[in-house]
């Protein structure tokens, strides 16, 4: 599993928080 990835999907999550 990339960092990337993981970080990655934490600011997709985020972002549908925010919205």
């Amino acid at each position: 599993v990339l960092d990337g990835a993981n970080a990655t999907g934490q600011r997709i999550s985020a972002d549908h928080l925010s919205r």
